[in-house]
């Protein structure tokens, strides 16, 4: 690689979330699972002194603490015996005052501990409660700031991972808002006098250039409708629109654009999606020849043309047909096309029963919610979807963020001020997160054959995605914001064999590696490396797991010398990763100081996630 020739640094894997997006159960969920149990197990009994150990570091299990509590406690519930009846029966006044003094010495002795174990806290010295508390806080100074907050500081971390910068940044620290139109100002210019790029110095020495960054958001669909939780009075489901968080990425980035004077990131989120939560549209059973039994009929001159063009644009905007399933899917409103049908086969031989089975479906679709259906929601906003990296990034800055001197382009902008403004070329892909109840390849051999299952809901997502090349990340670790009853189950990998034997061209990312809090899931990950070895599309990202530079020995031991080399992609999950690490800025330098070769770093950086997004 040229070493003076400028590169894109990609994360592929990274969140614009705050506190009104998430669910606050499942927050406090991913909170409490990388330290102790499931949210649901405070409410079982005997749980909560396994929560305490586990916050405090002590890995006792809860059997072990039980007994321990009980040999405690009957030794002292002895002594308290024996100091009460010392005179009554056989001690001496000597030893019982002996036993009294060691008594009020173990007293004193845990009343100074618990004084010093305080003050080391307030102190802000280093031990384990108080590490577990700086890092929950460092997390919630992040995402109790708007989607703007969070990519203005990304930047400022990236900037910091080259040296040049992190001098400037150190010394003139944005910390009043007196000072930050100057802090501001400097930067563009010490932004401007390194040449608009930043270098990023390798374990070896080497020096890699990029001088621009694109991150893609995933928006996480929390609004699960399936909640229940035992014990609980008011057991309802927490609404939290997928919509609203959309919006406020979409004024995040925005934002972001109009604060930076140095505009290095470039942001395309991914839409975050549960079938389960949307409906599919008016579905039936019916042969994929009539399609094309319809076209052909079109070009009859005989046909009178208002026929043709209704039938034509009902065909091509309202209906599509999931191959896998062998249904016919109408998802808008489409209630003239069965007496336009029975028009066109007056002149062509249709089967008299398709007729009538689509001439029922359409009059089905005057009760058809369009804005809840998966087919509308996807054509909407993956309208004109090219998977062309310049196209793409072209046709984002003129529809939503054309710079203000562009009076022309300014003037046709696009008004964003709720979901229903935004159209294509800003999602740049599908997000999937099973924990929260989306299931990759649901039982359908129970159900109805001319009912809109779940197992067709998915069918038709893998088909869109793959007819049109959209790039798909699919949540893969037993963490992570679990609230779904059979989430483990959706999350592992085995799920997706069925789902890419049918939909080989499918490209699917399987975050974390399959991953449980820097641990691998060993199982998981060969059911990994054996869909990557079958399938040329997919790929793995090592978000999170990422803070322990142990890992990075683990990734080339297990995956890149397995021959995937060109299949790894660099994430990072922040700001969820700051559970585990205290800065983007830390992520970012702990990969490029690995020992991973430099052509290693920026294959999995820029090349892989180039490919997975655009090519």
């Amino acid at each position: 690689m040229d070493e003076k020739e400028k590169k894109v640094f990609y994360d592929i894997h990274c969140h614009a979330l705050n506190l009104s997006h998430a669910g606050l159960l499942a927050f406090l969920n991913r909170s409490l699972k990388d330290r102790s149990v499931s949210f649901s197990d405070l409410l079982e009994k005997g749980k909560f002194l396994q929560v305490i150990c586990r916050l405090l570091r002590i890995n006792f299990s809860v059997k072990l603490m039980k007994t321990l509590m009980i040999i405690f406690s009957t030794t002292l519930s002895g002594i308290v015996l024996l100091a009460i009846s010392k005179y009554e029966y056989f001690l001496s006044a000597r030893v019982s005052n002996i036993i009294l003094v060691c008594a009020f010495a173990v007293v004193f002795a845990a009343l100074i501990f618990t004084l010093w174990a305080l003050r080391r806290i307030s102190s802000g010295e280093s031990d384990q409660v108080t590490d577990a508390l700086k890092k929950n806080i460092n997390l919630l100074s992040v995402i109790e700031n708007d989607a703007g907050s969070l990519f203005l500081s990304m930047e400022l971390d990236i900037l910091s991972a080259d040296e040049r910068f992190k001098k400037f940044i150190d010394k003139h620290p944005p910390v009043s808002t007196s000072k930050y139109s100057s802090f501001i100002k400097n930067l563009e210019e010490t932004w401007k006098e390194n040449g608009n790029e930043i270098q990023i110095k390798t374990k070896d020495g080497e020096i890699l250039r990029y001088h621009k960054v694109v991150i893609t958001p995933l928006i996480i669909d929390f609004g699960y409708k399936y909640f229940n939780m035992k014990g609980i009075h008011y057991n309802k489901s927490p609404r939290k629109p997928v919509v609203e968080q959309a919006v406020d990425v979409f004024n995040g980035i925005r934002d972001y654009r109009e604060r930076s004077p140095v505009k290095m990131l470039e942001i395309y989120p991914f839409l975050g999606i549960n079938t389960k939560n949307y409906d599919l549209g008016i579905v039936g059973v019916v042969p994929k020849e009539i399609r094309d039994t319809l076209y052909g009929s079109l070009k009859s001159r005989k046909i009178p043309q208002v026929v043709k063009d209704n039938v034509r644009n009902t065909l091509k905007n309202n209906i599509s047909y999931i191959e896998k399933t062998g249904k016919l899917v109408i998802y808008k409103k489409a209630t003239t096309i069965g007496n336009n049908l029975r028009t066109i086969s007056s002149h062509v031989q249709i089967d008299e029963a398709i007729l009538n089975k689509i001439s029922a479906m359409s009059d089905e679709t005057h009760d058809l919610d369009e804005r809840n259906n998966i087919p509308r929601m996807l054509e909407k906003y993956f309208d004109g979807y090219t998977a062309n990296y310049e196209t793409f990034a072209r046709k984002n800055r003129e529809r939503y963020f054309p710079v203000k001197k562009d009076a022309k382009r300014m003037e046709k902008m696009m008004p964003v001020e709720g979901i229903d403004d935004l159209r294509g070329h800003f999602f740049a892909g599908i997000k999937l997160y099973p924990p929260l109840g989306f299931d990759p390849w649901p039982d359908h051999d129970d159900k109805p054959v001319d009912t809109a299952t779940e197992f067709d809901k998915v069918n038709y997502l893998y088909q869109f995605c793959s007819e049109r090349g959209i790039p798909v990340t699919v949540h893969c670790s037993t963490g992570g914001f679990k609230v779904a009853h059979h989430g483990i189950e959706y999350t592992d990998p085995e799920k997706w064999r069925n789902v890419l034997s049918a939909y080989r061209n499918l490209k699917i990312n399987f975050a974390h590696c399959g991953f449980d809090n820097n641990k691998p899931r060993r199982a998981w990950l060969d059911v990994i490396l054996e869909l990557m070895s079958e399938y040329k599309n997919v790929y793995v990202d090592f978000s999170y797991v990422g803070n322990n530079k142990n890992f990075y020995k683990f990734l080339k031991e297990r995956i890149v010398d397995k021959g995937y080399v060109d299949r790894i992609l660099f994430g990072s999950d922040f700001p969820i990763n700051l559970f585990g690490i205290d800065s983007y800025e830390e992520y970012i330098k702990n990969f490029f100081s690995t020992s991973l070769a430099t052509n290693l770093k920026h294959k999995f950086c820029s090349e892989n996630p180039r490919k997975f997004l655009w090519i």
